[in-house]
């Protein structure tokens, strides 16, 4: 009986309002990776391939927020791909995405979500092979400015599972 009192004297000690842990920054940041290393860079490859069920060619992205204000409604994912040769949009994506709020990691204090997919629609892997291309990853809060996040490098051809 008293630890049932002493739960309600805590009761309202409780936050119900985010902490903080992912603050809104007055200059926020995408950062997107493909394996380990966060913050992909001017020439850096760009793995794609077919995905395991078929389909057309993908590359996938784990991408974190920082700094991005949060969005209850969740937040539009846009991710293009022009070629540098012909200016031709080869890659393409847009979703409705939620990022969580990371409160421990290596992700902690960034709104975080794994593996969302450009894909390359009526290509095949040997027509965009090394080829590079300008990237460009928008991502807008329901009711917010968008934050993007703009890099080229060459695409390359993997097989199988991405790196």
């Amino acid at each position: 009986m008293i630890a049932i009192l002493a739960l309600f004297a805590c009761k309202d000690d409780v936050p119900t309002q985010p902490t903080g842990l992912c603050p809104e920054l007055d200059d926020p940041v995408i950062e997107l990776t493909q394996g380990v290393v966060w913050g992909m860079s001017d020439g850096d490859p760009i793995a794609f391939g077919i995905p395991p069920q078929g389909g057309a060619p993908y590359a996938p992205f784990d991408v974190r927020l920082i700094g991005v204000a949060a969005s209850n409604d969740g937040y539009t994912v846009t991710t293009e791909a022009w070629r540098r040769s012909d200016g031709e949009l080869v890659g393409s994506g847009e979703y409705l995405q939620r990022f969580v709020c990371a409160n421990v990691g290596e992700n902690e204090g960034t709104r975080f979500a794994s593996e969302f997919h450009m894909r390359f629609f009526g290509f095949e892997p040997p027509d965009l092979a090394d080829e590079e291309v300008d990237v460009a990853i928008t991502v807008t809060p329901a009711s917010g400015e968008p934050v993007v996040a703009e890099f080229w490098g060459p695409l390359d051809w993997v097989l199988g599972p991405m790196p």
